[in-house]
């Protein structure tokens, strides 16, 4: 049984060129790293709901490609103003759990 395809491909738009394969573009720089530049701790990123986590992760690796070390990154997908929110938390000010408290009793 033949596989559904979603949507077709005209085959006269494909045609071959003498361009050789140059590799992959590889994009050194976050397309928020901008945004991400300006960043204090303990200050919130307001950004569109549902978007939050997402944007929390490109943050955590920006910072941790600029020198922080073991930066902690929090986000809210709805703050109750319509946007969610991403924040950088001061390492001073980083939330205490056990797992922490334990970590400290072994260093």
């Amino acid at each position: 049984m033949a596989k559904h395809i979603k949507g077709s491909i005209d085959p006269t738009a494909l045609s071959f060129t003498d361009e050789p394969y140059r590799g992959r573009i590889r994009q050194d720089t976050s397309k928020y790293a901008e945004i991400f530049s300006q960043a204090q701790p303990n200050k919130r990123l307001r950004c569109p709901r549902g978007t939050a986590a997402r944007i929390a992760s490109q943050f955590k690796k920006w910072l941790e490609k600029s020198g922080t070390k073991e930066p902690v990154v929090r986000s809210v997908e709805n703050y109750g103003d319509g946007f969610g929110g991403v924040w950088w938390i001061k390492e001073a000010e980083k939330p205490r759990t056990v797992w922490r408290q334990l970590e400290k009793k072994a260093a």
